[in-house]
This record gives C-alpha cells, structure tokens and sequence, in this order.
C-alpha cells in the first residue's frame, strides 16, 4: 500500500536478485507518476439522532468510511435553506428549523486522501420545542379581599418570551383572574389562591406552572371615609334618618342602631326612627354598620344631633260627652282623637258661667245646679316625651230629668242573732237615685208578719223555726217605689229561758217523813210552766210529781233522794234543775 508520504512523489522499486551461488544483484525501475491522494469510499451513510424538535439536541453519526477517517466535518441544514444552521458533530435546533426536515452534511478526512462528503438522510420535521419551569410561580402581595396580589412567573428553559395567568379560588375550576395582578374577589373569602403560568416561546410549545396555594383569603376592609349623619328634626314625634356616608369598597348595604345619649340600648333599628318620647332632653347617635359580601363588617358612628326636644300633641277630633246630659244622670268624655296616642288623660268639667271645674273625674253625675246651664268637657292629654295638650268638647244644655223609679244597687242586708227574744236589723241598702223616703215589712217563711214595719224586729216565740225576709221599699216623688228584698236569715233558733235560783229540798229524810220540793219561781222571760218529777237513785218515781213526797215505805230507807224541776216556755229551750240528793233513813 502507497504510503501518505509518497503523496505527490514518482516511485521506483529497486529489485535484488538472488541466487544460491551467485552473488546478488540490484536493479532499479523507472520512476512512476507522482503519487495521487487517495479515494475514501462510504459504506454507510451518515444519520441523526437525538430530539428533533426546537431546543432539542441531535447528533450526527458519522456513518462508515473505507479506510477509517481520520477526522470529519459537518454540516446541518434545515429543509429549503442552503445555509449551514450548524457545523458541530451536536446541534441545538435552532427556532427557524420549526417544521423542516433536517440534513447533516459529513466530510470525511484522512491524510493522504481526498476527502469525501456524504449527506444523510433528511430527519422528521422539526417538532416545536419544550419550555421547562424551573422555579415555580408564585403569588405575592396581601391575600385579602379587595387587595392586589401579583403572580411572579417563576424562571423557565429557554427564557420565555412572553406570558399568560390564570387565577384560581379553591374548590372552584373556573378562572377569577387573567392578568398578572388580580384585585382578590368576594367570593374569594375564605379559601386559597393559586396562579397558572402559560409561558410561550416561538419555537416552543406553552409551558404551563401552576404555584403553590396562598394562605385562605382574609376578609377584606371596609373603610368609612365619610361619616353618617342624622337629618330630620330632632324632636319627640317627628321621623329623623340615617345617611350612611361613604365607604370604600361601596357597601353592599348597612344595618342601623339609634341610641340616645346616657344609655347603651338602642332605640331603633332602621334606618328611619320616630323619635320616642323617652329621647326628650338627650341627642341622639345612629351607627352604620356597613356590609359587603367578602369584607368584614365596619361600623362608624354620627356625630349626636342637638337636645331632643319634646313633642307636640295635637287633637285632631275634639272630645265628646256622652250618657244623659241631664241632671241626675251620669256622663263621661270620649277622649277625642290626637295625633299621637296619649299614654293618660285628665280631665275639667264646667258649667256655664262658672271658671272653676265642678269635677275632675273622668265620670259625672251632673248636680241639681246645672239644670238649664250648659256643660262642657275639658280633656288634658299627657304623653311621655311630649308637651301636655288640652281640649274642650262642645258645650251641651243639661236638661231636668223625669222622675225616675229608685233601682237597687246593693241589696237590704239582715244583721242580729236569729234567736228568739233577740232583735234583728234591717239596712236600707244603696238605691239610684237615693230616696226620699223608706219602708218595711217583714216576713216569717214568706208570710207576712203583722205590725212589722219597721227597720228593727225582736224575733218573738211564734217565729222559732222560721226563717225571717225583709222587703224594703223606695221611693222619690213623682215616679213609682222600687222594691229589693233581703237575704234570708237562718231558721230562727230557740230562745234561752233563764230562772233566777236553784231548787232546794226541805224538811226530814226519814221514813214516815215528808220532803218537800222549794221552787224557784222567777224566770225571764216570766211565764215558764214549772213540772216536778221526784227521783229514787237516779230513776223517776211513779205519780209523784207534787211538791211534797212521802217517804211512807221502807223501800226508801238507805236510798237517794232528789227531786228534778223542769221550767218551759213556747219558743224556748226548756231548762232542768235538780236538787242536791238526800240519803233516806
């Protein structure tokens, strides 16, 4: 084989000869042309490997030469380009190769040797590239509803060219936010953020990056920039209203507590309030709590209004007597109608002619001395919170009545023991209108008792057991008596017969003797009937009910004696006496 370094030179070759026995002997050849470079053949083609697509690296393998190459060169080219895009064994596919086919052109070296150049095969076409996040994204700023927090697109391979954001809430797949800030929603409150990074770069294919979920969302602030105040007329009766001043965010709406000043309890809720009669003489305070979805609530409060003062009543139906205007009869107001609801009333009656009342009640009966007069009503209404109010009804002529039969208000009553020899008591009752005159008459179980008129009875024998009715008659002049019976009393009980004295026994307590009986006589009342009934050892002796007994048998010996006296009278419980008892000898 020509060696390398004949390159370019003439060959001769020198040949000895030799031969057993003879010596040797050398001849030398003409020379030769110069030595041409050799010829490499190719017996395989180079290829590509590696990621063919935008950003990625692909490598040439060499392919196979004959003899060995000492060194190669190279070439890459994209489809429809003459320009080499590359001249390294490793190429990083540059973005304009996006979509074409690649080549690597291969040349072959080797001292001595022409070089050779083989092209290999056209690759896929250029796939776009992968962008690849390396820090992630993140979110900064103050999580809290109504601020601005920033998405920080973290860094990506190769550098990005440009960026797009998606904003997320949790527990919720759709977007709140497109833009690299996002002022943190409502409807945030509560929950966590998280940003997508959708990186782009010509050449490359988006990559996306979501970062790390916030903390959950605070509930934003409300700021109060202009304070509530108080329009209307601070005055007992009269509608003042709240103006809830400005917020930033606007309120989505507010809630109202009046108060007045001294006490911690609201006196209204609304934004409207009748001031109530309890504010006279203390300013009042409205506090506006403010409200949004997704912001905590705030709450300012007015400057307090001047001193309430009190209110005014005013009657707007003047008051009315109603009953008999007449004298005699009774009559009362109609309060009339006010322009608020007095909590009490007071009241002036007055008679023609006359400056001083003749009654301050809220009932009259109208006295004999308005007859032909005129009466009018004066009503004082009182309400708290508000000046006193006073009104007159229309004056009305007081007219001179009929005479009107007495009615029974409260009936007769009986008093007294019903017992007889005690003395009953009649009252007359209430009568309207009161009588001019009165009377009685007596009654034993519904019969009339004779000569029993008056309002006292003493309740005689004859009326034991019965049970005693008074019927009281009234009467004015010029109209019919009324009548009202009384209570019944019980049936009358019966009298107490009291005797003056006990009975005594006289004379000997010995057989063949007599004893007699001494008899109290004297009993009140007087008129009892005295009976006598002697005893023998307790039991009553036959037939003998004299005064004397004889003591003419010896049955009586060592036997008592006594003698029982029994005193009774019509109508009264009878009453037995008994002597002391004698031993007969």
């Amino acid at each position: 084989m020509i060696p390398v370094s004949a390159l370019g030179k003439a060959l001769t070759v020198e040949v000895t000869a030799t031969k057993a026995g003879y010596g040797n002997s050398t001849a030398v050849s003409d020379p030769s042309a110069l030595v041409a470079l050799g010829t490499m053949s190719n017996t395989a083609k180079p290829t590509i490997t590696g990621a063919v697509k935008v950003g990625g690296t692909v490598t040439a393998a060499d392919g196979t030469w004959s003899p060995a190459a000492g060194a190669y060169l190279y070439k890459w080219f994209q489809e429809g380009s003459t320009e080499p895009i590359g001249t390294t064994k490793n190429l990083v596919v540059p973005v304009g190769a996006l979509g074409k086919k690649l080549t690597v052109e291969v040349t072959a070296r080797k001292l001595g040797y022409a070089s050779d150049v083989v092209t290999s095969d056209p690759s896929a076409a250029v796939g776009a590239g992968d962008l690849a996040s390396g820090t992630a994204p993140a979110v900064t700023g103050t999580v809290q509803v109504g601020k601005t927090v920033t998405a920080e697109p973290g860094t990506w391979t190769p550098a990005a060219t440009g960026y797009a954001y998606r904003w997320f809430q949790s527990g919720s797949t759709d977007p709140i936010g497109t833009g690299k800030d996002l002022v943190v929603p409502a409807g945030a409150a509560g929950r966590t953020l998280t940003v997508e990074i959708t990186a782009s770069a010509p050449g490359y294919a988006d990559g996306v990056a979501t970062s790390p979920a916030s903390a959950p969302v605070a509930l934003g602030d409300l700021a109060n920039e202009t304070e509530p105040t108080v329009t209307g007329t601070a005055q007992v009766g009269k509608t003042v209203t709240a103006v809830p001043g400005a917020w930033t965010p606007a309120a989505d709406g507010y809630t109202y507590r009046w108060f007045r000043s001294g006490s911690t309890d609201p006196i209204g809720t609304g934004q409207d309030l009748v001031v109530p009669g309890a504010a006279a003489g203390k300013t009042l305070t409205v506090e506006v709590t403010a409200t949004k979805a997704g912001y905590a609530d705030s709450a300012a409060v007015s400057e307090p209004t001047a001193a309430v003062t009190k209110g005014v009543l005013t009657n707007t139906v003047k008051p009315t007597i109603t009953g008999s205007v007449a004298v005699g009869g009774t009559v009362q107001p109609n309060d009339g109608t006010w322009s608020q609801t007095p909590d009490s009333y007071t009241y002036k009656w007055f008679l023609s002619g006359a400056s001083a009342p003749i009654s301050t009640d809220r009932q009259l009966v109208i006295p004999s001395g308005a007859a032909g007069r005129t009466l009018r009503v004066e009503v004082t209404a009182t309400k708290a919170g508000y000046a006193d109010a006073s009104a007159s009804s229309d004056p009305l002529s007081v007219a001179v009545p009929a005479a009107q039969a007495p009615v029974n208000t409260v009936k007769p009553a009986i008093t007294g023991k019903a017992k007889v020899g005690q003395t009953l008591t009649v009252s007359t009752g209430t009568w309207s209108p009161a009588p001019s005159t009165l009377a009685y008459q007596w009654f034993a179980n519904g019969v009339r008792i004779p000569n029993a008129t008056g309002n006292r009875l003493t309740l005689t024998p004859a009326l034991a057991t019965k049970v005693i009715q008074v019927l009281v008659g009234a009467a004015v002049p010029g109209a019919a008596p009324g009548f009202e019976w009384s209570n019944t009393t019980k049936p009358v009980a019966l009298g107490t017969l009291t005797v003056t004295g006990r009975p005594t026994l006289t004379g000997t307590a010995k057989v063949g003797s007599k004893l007699k009986v001494v008899v109290p006589r004297a009993t009140t009342p007087a008129g009892a009937t005295v009976t006598i009934q002697w005893l023998l050892g307790g039991k009553p002796i036959p037939k003998a009910n004299r005064k004397a007994l004889k003591l003419n048998s010896p049955l009586y010996r060592g036997k008592k004696v006594q003698a029982r006296v029994t005193y009774t009278l019509k109508g009264y419980a009878p009453v037995v006496l008994t002597t002391a008892k004698v031993k007969v000898k």
